[in-house]
């Protein structure tokens, strides 16, 4: 039997967030946890959220670091803090998270992993990187735009 994983971390500097963003990112993941916890599962716009598959901290400079669970990113999570932190206007600047995909046994054409991009009006753009992910096309255009290179 194989596990499979997705996992990531980043750091959004404090000039990404409006003042208290950072904690109101925080506050917003504990909301998803006690709600979790008080109803023993989530529902409405809520109920694909995960609250121990996200973790959040910010520190005394206003700056925050992301971080997945043990196992698994959740993606439901994420999109639902960017949203709310949108709503309230804290979101000055973009920021990302890189999130690698990985099985605990080899698996051919299995392993990749996904760009998120919180955009400051709460949309969030995802990029997905995996072996047979893209065309011939669409490898050429990146490599075009300096996105991708030919070795």
């Amino acid at each position: 039997m194989a596990n499979n994983y997705s996992q990531g971390a980043t750091f959004v500097p404090a000039s990404s967030l409006a003042p208290g963003g950072a904690q109101a990112a925080c506050d917003i993941l504990q909301r998803i946890h006690d709600e979790y916890v008080k109803e023993g599962e989530l529902e409405g716009e809520l109920q694909d959220c995960e609250p121990s598959s996200l973790e959040l901290e910010a520190t005394d400079k206003g700056d925050l670091f992301i971080t997945s669970g043990d196992e698994y990113f959740c993606l439901n999570s994420f999109m639902y803090i960017v949203k709310k932190l949108a709503e309230k206007q804290l979101i000055l600047e973009s920021f990302g998270i890189e999130v690698a995909h990985y099985c605990s046994k080899l698996r051919p054409d299995e392993f990749g992993g996904s760009y998120y991009r919180a955009m400051p009006d709460g949309s969030v753009i995802a990029v997905q990187t995996s072996m047979n992910s893209f065309t011939d096309d669409e490898l050429l255009t990146m490599c075009e735009s300096n996105f991708a290179y030919k070795l």
